[in-house]
């Protein structure tokens, strides 16, 4: 052939060939993209599916605290109630009720609305702490301590013994003294019901720490297993020894004492062993807050 059609036919060749090429290219191309876009679409649909259910999981143990909190108080509302109702009817249906019947069942009632009160007090008490806000002043904890172990010492009739630093005016903490004085007076309370002893050796100290103030409440008595340890500030739990020891207490009090020491910027814990039971609080220091 001559040579200009053999060039033709060369070039022809190499642009089919370029068009190919770049035909593949082009398929090749999307192919990556589809599969880049789909991978950036399946990493971004379980990364915002992990931050949903991690962003949900506070609300949805909140909701399930609420409901859980709602059906015990509930439980606990309708026990006293129920008795109350029973023994009423029962008296009503005696057509010759002695005098002596009727003032056991008055007797009984009454102590029936106690629990109720001591119930609705507690139940009070828990949505204040989660509701309201608390006026913290500065405290002498030493003091304060010292002065409710005497009140509680004579309000249980037993004896208590206070350890707090000798130099008081170098434990000042920011606080609302009612509170924390309600808090002594829960674990002083669950002291005494609870320890197993009709004279309980209950031990209040105080001390200083790196930026805390540290109280310790000991009483020597039964031994809290771990099991019910790990729940002992959750509300309307009681272990087995509580609700044998107490069948009437509602499981409120520490988890009470527990809000009120958190909304104080401090921590409770509590440890259980063969020398006793201690509460352990600490409490920032005032020099510390803000």
């Amino acid at each position: 052939l001559p040579r200009p059609l053999v060039s033709d036919r060369i070039v022809r060749m190499i642009e089919k060939q370029r068009e190919a090429q770049l035909a593949a290219d082009r398929h090749a191309l999307l192919l990556s993209l589809l599969f880049i876009n789909s991978v950036i679409i399946g990493v971004g649909a379980y990364a915002s599916y992990l931050f949903a259910k991690r962003t949900l999981q506070p609300i949805e143990a909140a909701h399930a605290a609420q409901t859980r909190f709602t059906a015990d108080a509930s439980h606990e509302l309708r026990t006293p109630l129920a008795i109350m109702q029973t023994e009423i009817e029962v008296a009503l249906r005696s057509k010759n009720l002695p005098l002596s019947e009727a003032k056991e069942i008055l007797a009984s009632n009454l102590e029936e609305v106690a629990r109720l009160r001591q119930l609705s007090d507690q139940l009070l008490g828990l949505t204040r702490t989660d509701a309201e806000s608390i006026k913290l002043v500065k405290t002498n904890l030493g003091k304060l301590l010292k002065d409710q172990m005497k009140l509680l010492a004579k309000r249980h009739g037993v004896p208590i013994k206070s350890e707090a630093l000798a130099d008081d005016s170098a434990v000042d903490v920011a606080a609302d003294k009612l509170l924390v004085a309600q808090v002594l007076g829960i674990i002083v309370e669950n002291a005494v019901t609870y320890s197993g002893q009709a004279d309980p050796q209950i031990t209040a100290s105080l001390s200083v720490g790196k930026d805390v103030a540290k109280i310790q409440i000991t009483n020597q008595g039964n031994i809290i297993p771990k099991k019910s340890l790990d729940h002992i500030f959750d509300r309307f739990y009681r272990g087995p020894e509580a609700t044998k020891a107490n069948p009437k207490g509602h499981g409120l009090g520490l988890a009470l004492a527990k809000d009120i020491i958190s909304r104080h910027n401090g921590d409770i814990q509590a440890n259980s062993s063969k020398k006793g039971t201690t509460f352990i609080i600490h409490l920032p220091l005032v020099s510390n807050q803000s």
